[in-house]
């Protein structure tokens, strides 16, 4: 079976959006889930943001998303990370949608 979401997520979720909130003078609405994966966050950790007031959040889930069918608390991303040269990060945005299904471990 799938690994369950932390039961802790509602506190802690809350937690540091109080702790964001007090040392930037701004209440987050943005949210990304910790790791990201599948496992990570289900059904009831989307209810959690949603009710502690996040517009958005984002999973570490590769895809583009499209404005008419957005799943607004479960975003997919196109990874860029620290190793992603300048040129690979210029295509990925110029062509997003070629890059968007590439697994975590493609980096470049």
């Amino acid at each position: 079976p799938r690994p369950r979401p932390d039961r802790s997520a509602p506190a802690e979720r809350a937690g540091a959006r109080d702790a964001i909130a007090r040392e930037t003078g701004r209440v987050p609405e943005t949210l990304a889930y910790p790791v990201g994966g599948r496992d990570a966050y289900d059904e009831r950790v989307v209810r959690i943001a949603r009710a502690l007031g996040y517009r958005v959040a984002c999973s570490y889930l590769p895809g583009i998303n499209r404005l008419d069918a957005a799943q607004w608390h479960a975003l997919r991303r196109i990874a860029v990370e620290r190793e992603t040269s300048h040129a690979m990060f210029s295509a990925q945005l110029a062509a997003p949608e070629i890059f968007g299904n590439r697994p975590r471990s493609g980096r470049s």
